[in-house]
């Protein structure tokens, strides 16, 4: 087995050890080295990176710094009175060394196993930490200040956006909650009471003169792309959701669709449109996944669902042919509810065909619900147009009303 194999095979936890390793330029070794030495003293260098080892001042002189290497001893110093770094003894006689807390990169690993691992968004979080907090892999969890972070946030805002940066202070954020909660650190957390970048709701949805251009372009491919983004289209559903649709969850005679987990934790049932149906029928059932992915080397030829690269390089495809290079694939899931709020549906009927824990999550679609507001002011004009007179008497005084004279009231 190759050494990129044994790579591939080893627990993602693990992995991001030894890439966490590798950004230092240690070995695991070297670390494994450390633990079993004494305490030592560090301190954060001019560049902010933590691990550069102070000079030590012993009674007077200056001992080179050593990363790893432990303070000399009260024996070996054969001195009654000691100072060191300009500190006197304890009244013990023995002076305690600056103790050195766990990096970043060190806890990691921890915070990967222990908590990344059970969430639902393991592989996104995974990511993240990879992404941005490999910059901090070399800095105790006591040497980060809250302006090297403020700088972090800003610099990640300009290159991949504020959303991005949001995400990635608030994963910081909670890496030093989780070290606080297992009592690794115990100072402040430097990602608390960050200024986050407004949160923009997002309006892209397919607009009604769009839609013949999309329904071409997705005529045009495969049956099983095509009824996989039409899924999404005329149930809303997420793409995920689609993507692990299992034959057993479908019943095609009730025209109900079963989903036995969603992203609330909630099992989700939803009607299928008649045409939705026509087009399942059609697709063949050759594995248990409705749209399965094509055997190949990467998945050892054994087809499973359809893979999330896959599913968004066709998406790509299909959004450029018809034109609309601004639509997402979680786009089509706005675009079903917003047709249905622009057609008059109640917020309670778009909460159950989006499947939210809340109302308040689908409030967003309450502005686009215009066909009742228009109603409503067309009746109001009426009734109050209605009370017009044909025309206006005649004045008795062509003159501007005087301060004396009838005025409107308030």
């Amino acid at each position: 087995m190759t050494v990129t194999n044994r790579q591939a095979l080893r627990p993602r936890a693990q992995r991001l050890y030894h890439a966490v390793l590798a950004a230092a330029g240690r070995t695991r070794e070297e670390v494994c080295r450390e633990v079993d030495r004494p305490p030592v003293a560090l301190h954060p260098d001019a560049g902010g990176n933590g691990r550069t080892a102070a000079p030590i001042r012993v009674n007077g002189k200056t001992h080179p710094p050593s990363v790893g290497t432990p303070l000399p001893s009260l024996v070996e110093l054969g001195s009654d009175t000691i100072r060191v770094n300009g500190c006197p003894p304890r009244p013990n006689g023995q002076h305690a060394p600056t103790q050195r807390t766990m990096t970043i990169g060190e806890f990691l690993p921890l915070y990967e196993r222990n908590h990344v691992a059970l969430l639902k968004s393991r592989r996104q979080t995974s990511r993240l930490l990879e992404k941005y907090l490999v910059t901090f892999a070399t800095m105790e969890l006591g040497a980060l200040t809250r302006m090297q972070v403020i700088d972090w946030f800003h610099k990640i805002a300009e290159t991949e956006g504020s959303s991005a940066a949001n995400h990635a202070v608030e994963q910081l954020r909670s890496v030093y909650a989780r070290a606080q909660d297992w009592e690794v650190f115990d100072g402040k957390n430097p990602a608390d009471r960050i200024k986050k970048f407004p949160k923009h709701s997002r309006a892209v949805f397919v607009k009604e003169h769009e839609m013949p251009w999309l329904l071409a372009s997705l005529a045009e491919e495969l049956p099983r792309s095509e009824t996989f983004f039409l899924t999404l289209l005329l149930t809303g559903a997420r793409r995920d959701e689609a993507r692990l649709m299992q034959w057993e969850h479908v019943d095609l005679e009730g025209a109900l669709w079963h989903k036995p987990t969603t992203k609330t934790g909630i099992p989700h049932t939803v009607p299928l449109p008649a045409l939705l149906v026509t087009k399942l029928r059609a697709l063949p059932r050759v594995t248990d996944w409705v749209f399965p992915s094509t055997p190949n080397n990467m998945n050892g030829g054994q087809p499973g669902p359809w893979s999330v690269c896959a599913v968004e390089h066709c998406w790509r495809r299909v959004r450029d042919r018809a034109g609309l290079r601004p639509i997402r694939i979680h786009d089509l899931r706005r675009t079903a509810a917003s047709w249905l709020a622009i057609h008059g549906a109640n917020l309670p009927t778009i909460q159950q065909v989006l499947n939210h824990a809340s109302l308040m999550s689908t409030q967003v679609y309450a502005r686009l619900s215009i066909a009742p507001v228009r109603r409503a002011l067309d009746e109001q004009a009426e009734r109050m147009l209605g009370t017009m007179v044909p025309s206006l008497p005649a004045r008795a005084h062509s003159a501007s009303p005087s301060r004396d004279g009838a005025e409107w009231p308030g």
